[in-house]
């Protein structure tokens, strides 16, 4: 009896240790490294949904095919690159609503997305079920969009937020150019320009500046090396993100994205998935037999 009572007892709190400076900054680093996956392969050729995954051996191939669960991933993974400073406001607003206009056009069930669609023509893979799991984990990305968008209406994305993802990107970059050919004069100084601004806390429009002549410079040396110019192809786009957002307005595409989350989450109708002896929602529902 005395075991017994002391097990069901609530244990104490463990003592949480705080993140060092560099264990935040290298799962800053990991975090934009993933969103690299998104942000090369949600496109318009895949109706702006994410495939499912990118697949390098034996050999490259993209599986354009989702689910709900990847949907929902996406669109929280774009409110996390707002809230990091990746991408401006103006991009994720506009992520996000696209993403939703093509959920109004896919084929439902009940409300539900069903568990896997071909990206290309927004097609029901067969067979054609309901997945309890990823109605569920859609649902609640789709609340967690929607309260985000309330909460960007009221509070602007500050100056320390957009440097501190400027922060990650200018890292990876100089990362990968050390791996990178060897580079010309002109391209290392305007490099090495562009880095001390940074750290200065230039203006945007001078970081932006800078960050496009590196852009064309580097290109112009014809350095095979697309790991190096990806990243440093990030650096401009970042800054070309944020600076849109400036005289911008975006509380009325705020509202639409937030109304369109939410009547989609809450439209999704669960009681027919419900095993009401159990009181457990059923793993699935089959539309096929």
């Amino acid at each position: 009896p005395v075991i017994a009572l002391r097990v069901s007892r609530p244990s104490l709190p463990a003592k949480t240790a705080l993140l060092s400076d560099a264990d935040r900054r290298d799962l800053r680093l990991v975090a934009r490294r993933t969103w690299r996956f998104f942000e090369t392969y949600v496109t318009a050729a895949d109706n702006d949904l994410p495939p499912d995954n990118f697949q390098e051996t034996p050999h490259p191939l993209l599986a354009r095919r989702t689910s709900p669960t990847n949907i929902g991933l996406y669109m929280l993974a774009t409110t996390a690159a707002h809230d990091l400073g990746w991408i401006g406001r103006a991009e994720a607003t506009a992520r996000l609503q696209r993403t939703l206009a093509t959920i109004q056009r896919m084929p439902t069930f009940r409300g539900h997305l069903y568990n896997w669609y071909a990206t290309e023509d927004l097609s029901v893979l067969e067979p054609a079920y309901v997945s309890s799991v990823d109605s569920g984990n859609l649902a609640g990305h789709l609340i967690a969009v929607a309260q985000a968008c309330v909460d960007w209406q009221r509070t602007p994305l500050s100056e320390t937020d957009w440097r501190a993802g400027l922060a990650d990107i200018l890292l990876l970059a100089s990362r990968a150019l050390k791996d990178a050919p060897a580079a010309d004069a002109a391209w290392t100084n305007i490099w090495a320009e562009l880095s001390d601004a940074a750290a200065q806390h230039a203006p945007l429009d001078r970081l932006l500046d800078l960050s496009s002549a590196a852009v064309i410079r580097f290109r112009a040396m014809a350095v095979a090396d697309p790991e190096a110019e990806f990243w440093v192809v990030a650096v401009r786009d970042c800054l070309a993100s944020h600076a849109a957002d400036r005289n911008l307005s975006h509380g009325l595409r705020l509202t639409v994205v937030e109304h369109l989350a939410r009547e989609f989450a809450t439209g999704m109708e669960f009681g027919f998935l419900l095993d009401e002896e159990k009181k457990l929602l059923s793993i699935g529902f089959s539309t096929t037999t």
